[in-house]
């Protein structure tokens, strides 16, 4: 019989092969600090409810002010 799984084929399935992995080892470390958290007596780690602080500006903001000059100006 010949192979008719395309090249991209291929490596999507070792790719999911290799995520899938990755992911229960993941997950199996993260259960055993769970573990190891329980055990000497401490909460589970949780995002906080509090809402943080604006730590200054994003990346995407316009900024006021003269822009410099371009190779084009």
């Amino acid at each position: 019989m010949v192979n008719t799984r395309s090249p991209i084929e291929a490596a999507l399935d070792t790719y999911v092969q290799v995520v899938g992995t990755a992911t229960e080892q993941f997950q199996r470390q993260m259960d055993e600090a769970t573990r190891l958290l329980k055990e000497a007596g401490m909460e589970e780690p949780t995002e906080s409810a509090a809402p943080r602080p604006e730590t200054g500006r994003s990346g995407t903001e316009r900024r006021p002010g003269r822009r410099r000059p371009g190779i084009f100006d």
